[in-house]
């Protein structure tokens, strides 16, 4: 009996016992018997001389009519590669004895190519067809185009659709039980969007918890895999140490529990937030409540003033409310956000043009001095935020205008300078649009400008663009919607109410409706699509009102009043958190009572519990080299850009992972005035053993070295030496020790400090 190939044991169909040129093969079964045939290119036959029967439109049994289309074709054809047409002619259905059918929910063009891969499995997709195909795909049940198209198209998008419903519905999904069965790697994937919907990261560690108890067993070894992609750092601070950290297999899980500890010291450490940020610090953008304006400083009454005071134009009833004023008054200062942190650039204090900036934390109404100074002192001075870079532009020194540009990277602290512009300008505004810093109006010294440049930091170059209708110094400009706004400013004669944008795409420049106030030294900042235009000169008197301008009325409005009278000042919108708002109120609350920001901070410093946000590598490099020496030195210099001794890590990473020890008793700490030293404890020793995986009998060089004495039977011990003499402690003493420390004062170490070479310096 003959069998058909592909029922033989050992082959397959098309398999050829031939040549590969050798169509023909004779394939014998595994018992005696007769041979079986086979034609490789059989089925490759078959179907072309189908194809050329329907062409010719022969032995067609069948017309499909779409449109205009009348397609001939094959029912045994069809039916064979249709569901929809197998039901259609196998049922009772009336166009089962129909020659010609009439197909009502699909076009002519799209069913003429259903058809064709019906006899000969090829389809042409190009971008046009592509959004009908599929639909008719699912319409007539073909499978086999069914499938590979959820796998390179529909599923794309499907998936998509679904991700989005699933971010923006996280509450309710995380409630179903198909939550519970999601993969690791989609559970990664759905806890790190920044677009999840949810009130706290509370709710996402409750999720996880949630899945990780499922099947406790087999996913607890994912525990801190999966904290990674939890902003934990972003979580109440009750929550985090009342819940989180005692939670038994956090406890249980060295790596857990370091990613706790570096949110607690995120939350501890509120002046060193600039350095740590990463992704575990960044807000998700769903959870932000609203943007919130802030007007900083400038001129009133013939002073220069340091008040702050912010408004949500998100509540019911806006209002402006004072935050903690700058550490000195600024007039002419440049303002931006860079990482959530509000900057304040230059400026003048009444008295001097000033080169200091400040740093502004909304979680904790603080602000701080710590950020390096820009290289020359400026007021008038244009600042944006590009490329996470903080940019200072043009501006006055007292003695001339400036043309210098200057960049600020908060991951090192430091400003540097790139190219200049091709025009000195003070009294410049400066925005972002599509990658490129522009530079916009101003003054030359002699002369308001009209003229605008624009800088592309990919070339280190400012090119000249469209200049504006009208010149304008001290004016305020802005982005939304892809243009670059510019309002208010003063020309060589009056203060001005006009205002105009620019789009990059035409390289124009259009007039919109302008102002109800003339304003000089005005502020301007964008939130929900509209223009907020804040305080500024109208040539009798300084302002504290403010306009909106709303581009689907085309019109601006007076929105409610600041508490300040304000010309020359700084304005800018930070994206902001429910709790953001309950932090403020309670550290105003705070200051109320009497508690200086001082004390605040120095009973954090002493509480410090965590460490800072740092990659494993670094961590992981830290604890080696501890466990190898035993004791580890650090100077005391946050900003330090490498350890001496562990190479490719931070003095800061080096600090903050050694004080996260320090607080559980691993390691032992002291001081000297430019120094902390710390040392392995027993504990230290078996919590680095287990983290680095090393065998129970490996210990830190200081263990291997510590050779003790035998201990001498009682009065057997060796007389000691008469009195002690009056060189002893003269001895040990250093000579700083004997005259005043003054601020450079540095002690001087002793050598064969445990097993490594001289402190560092």
């Amino acid at each position: 009996m003959a069998h058909y190939v592909d029922d033989l044991p050992g082959t397959s169909a098309g398999t050829s016992t031939s040549g590969p040129e050798n169509s023909n093969s004779l394939i014998s079964s595994t018992s005696k018997g007769p041979y079986v045939h086979q034609f490789k290119h059989h089925y490759t036959h078959l179907m072309n001389a189908l194809s050329e029967l329907r062409r010719d439109e022969e032995l067609c049994d069948v017309v499909l009519l779409a449109g205009t289309h009348r397609i001939p074709a094959h029912r045994v054809i069809l039916a064979a590669c249709s569901c929809y047409f197998k039901t259609m002619f196998t049922t009772s259905l009336q166009e089962s004895s129909q020659r010609e059918i009439r197909m009502l929910e699909i076009d002519g063009q799209t069913l003429s190519q259903m058809v064709m891969f019906c006899y000969s499995g090829e389809l042409k997709i190009t971008d046009s067809s592509v959004q009908q195909l599929l639909p008719a795909a699912c319409l007539l049940q073909m499978g086999e185009i069914q499938d590979p198209f959820a796998d390179t198209h529909s599923c794309r998008e499907l998936a998509r659709i679904a991700d989005v419903y699933t971010q923006n519905n996280f509450q309710q999904v995380i409630t179903s039980d198909e939550f519970l069965q999601l993969s690791l790697e989609h559970l990664l994937i759905l806890v790190s969007s920044d677009e999840l919907h949810v009130k706290s990261e509370e709710q996402v560690f409750e999720a996880v918890k949630r899945w990780i108890h499922c099947d406790l067993a087999g996913r607890r070894q994912h525990l801190a895999t999966v904290l990674e992609y939890i902003r934990l750092p972003l979580c109440d601070p009750k929550f985090l140490v009342s819940v989180v950290s005692e939670d038994p297999l956090v406890k249980a899980d060295p790596a857990a529990r370091d990613l706790v500890d570096e949110a607690k010291n995120y939350l501890l450490l509120p002046l060193e937030r600039a350095h740590m940020q990463g992704p575990r610090t960044r807000l998700r953008r769903a959870a932000y409540c609203g943007e919130v304006l802030y007007s900083v400083g400038g001129w009133c009454c013939g002073e220069a003033i340091k008040h702050v005071e912010r408004m949500n134009p998100n509540q019911r009833q806006p209002k402006w409310e004072q935050v903690a004023p700058m550490k000195k008054p600024r007039c002419g200062v440049g303002v931006a956000v860079l990482n959530g942190l509000l900057y304040a650039v230059g400026g003048h204090d009444g008295v001097a043009y000033l080169n200091c900036v400040e740093r502004y934390d909304p979680a904790t109404n603080q602000w701080d001095n710590t950020v390096a100074p820009t290289t020359s002192s400026r007021t008038s001075v244009g600042v944006a935020v590009l490329n996470r870079c903080l940019y200072a532009v043009g501006g006055q020194d007292g003695v001339s205008c400036l043309d210098l540009v200057e960049k600020y990277d908060a991951r090192d602290n430091k400003w540097t300078q790139v190219a200049s512009m091709g025009t000195r300008r003070l009294g410049v505004s400066v925005s972002v649009l599509k990658g490129c810093l522009y530079a916009i109006g101003g003054s030359d010294g002699q002369n308001p400008l009209r003229t605008v440049e624009r800088y592309d930091p990919r070339t280190n170059k400012w090119t000249s663009v469209q200049p504006m209708n009208v010149p304008r110094k001290h004016l305020g400009t802005a982005v939304f919607d892809g243009k670059l706004y510019a309002v208010g400013g003063r020309d060589d004669k009056l203060e001005l109410d006009s205002a105009e944008y620019y789009d990059p795409i035409t390289n124009e420049w259009r007039f919109i409706v302008a102002m109800q106030s003339r304003r000089s030294g005005v502020g301007l900042s964008v939130s929900k699509n509209k223009l907020y235009a804040a305080g500024g000169f109208d040539g009798n008197s300084y302002l504290k009102s403010v306009e909106v301008y709303d581009p689907q009325e085309m019109s601006w409005r007076f929105h409610s009043n600041m508490n300040f009278r304000r010309l020359g000042g700084g304005a800018a919108t930070i994206p902001m958190l429910n709790v953001q708002e309950d932090k403020v109120k309670e550290q105003q609350e705070t200051s109320e009572s009497g508690e200086s920001p001082e004390v605040e901070k120095r009973e954090m410093e002493d509480n410090l519990l965590g460490r800072m946000l740092i990659p494993k590598s670094h961590r992981r490099a830290i604890y080696e080299y501890l466990f190898n020496e035993g004791v580890t030195v650090a100077a005391k210099d946050p900003n330090a850009k490498t350890h001496p001794n562990i190479e490719g890590v931070t003095n800061l990473e080096v600090m903050m992972a050694m004080k996260s020890l320090a607080s559980r008793e691993l390691v032992k700490q002291q001081f000297a005035w430019r120094h902390y030293y710390w040392y392995l404890t027993n504990e230290g020793i078996t919590y680095l053993r287990e983290y680095l995986n090393l065998p129970e009998g490996v210990v830190p060089a200081t263990v291997k070295n510590k050779a003790k004495e035998p201990r001498l039977p009682l009065g057997d011990r060796p007389s000691r030496p008469g009195p002690k003499a009056e060189g002893d402690r003269d001895a040990y003493r250093t000579t700083e020790k004997q005259t005043d420390a003054g601020p450079g004062a540095a002690p001087v170490y002793r050598a064969g400090f445990g097993r490594g070479g001289p402190a560092p310096q």
